[in-house]
């Protein structure tokens, strides 16, 4: 169960946003792993690598959206779509 002052977010900019204004604030900041285990952000390096995950999901569910949305528009596979992009740069499938 979420406390008062507990903020979930999904992966995105506004997230990154809001993980700085907490860092700004001074407010701690801790990652909570399948609603169980708590990790408190103790470190600038930490705070850093938190950063880092963050954006890196935002960037990966960017990807994902946009590979639905040309799945859709084109109508082909994920998988084909994989195939063409490997294709077309080099790397393998």
């Amino acid at each position: 169960m979420l406390e008062d002052d507990e903020i979930v977010l999904p992966p995105s900019s506004r997230a990154v946003r809001r993980l700085l204004e907490l860092k700004e604030s001074g407010q701690p900041i801790s990652i909570t792993v399948t609603g169980t285990i708590s990790l408190p952000v103790q470190s600038e390096a930490a705070f850093d690598r938190l950063l880092t995950l963050v954006e890196w999901l935002d960037t990966a569910e960017l990807l994902r959206e946009r590979i639905e949305t040309a799945h859709e528009r084109d109508g082909i596979s994920l998988e084909e779509l994989k195939a063409r992009l490997g294709e077309r740069h080099g790397v393998p499938h």
